[in-house]
């Protein structure tokens, strides 16, 4: 599934340098390998996935026969992107969007592995099942501010939108629980986010809006 995300703050145009750098930093703390090094998905042979899909929980399947090819699709796609991955992230690469980086995996759930209830844990937390698979960031953007209605207050100053966007392909959807987690630890950005070009997380007004 193809999906943006918009960080920004609306800002006074004194205020903007300051913004700049605020949504620069929350881009570097973003950044990261963009794999979860699963210790039952091993690149180097085939590990079967054992719960991966378990039947009538979370979508599952409807036989066992049906479950075990699931689970050696899951190990395949994951063991590939694993391999990708790790040989990228030696050569010093970083994804520009790593779900892990704000939202780590504990460890106690990597011990268990990814059929030992990793699965689970990154569908309540991150809300897809698997790391971003493609990500690319934007520039940070200025642009006017959208009015939110009603007339301007006497004397106040007009407001500048400053914006970072990310593209990226994920599945099964929007990571849309791992973002709720990352508004709370960034109460002052403003988040807007589309899945397939259709919005996906309602933002409070108060989100982005900073006084000066």
């Amino acid at each position: 599934m193809r999906c943006s995300l918009t960080a920004w703050l609306d800002v006074t145009e004194a205020a903007v340098p300051a913004a700049i750098r605020e949504l620069e930093v929350f881009a570097a703390m973003n950044r990261g390998p963009g794999i979860v090094d699963w210790p039952d998905v091993d690149p180097r042979g085939r590990v079967e996935i054992t719960a991966a899909l378990l039947l009538g929980r979370n979508g599952g399947c409807a036989s066992y026969e049906r479950a075990r090819k699931e689970a050696a699709r899951f190990h395949d796609r994951l063991a590939e992107m694993v391999e990708e991955r790790r040989r990228a992230a030696e050569l010093g690469d970083r994804r520009a969007l790593d779900l892990a980086a704000l939202v780590p995996v504990p460890r106690a759930v990597l011990l268990l592995g990814y059929g030992g209830g990793g699965r689970e844990w990154l569908l309540a937390n991150w809300g897809v099942e698997v790391p971003v698979s493609f990500a690319q960031g934007m520039e940070v953007k200025c642009s006017p501010a959208p009015r939110k209605g009603g007339r301007p207050r006497k004397g106040s100053l007009p407001l500048v939108r400053v914006a970072k966007e990310w593209t990226f392909s994920v599945e099964p959807g929007f990571p849309e629980a791992w973002l709720m987690q990352v508004r709370r630890l960034y109460p002052r950005l403003g988040f807007t986010a589309e899945a397939d070009g259709e919005a996906v997380v309602h933002v409070p007004e108060a989100a982005g809006r900073v006084a000066a």
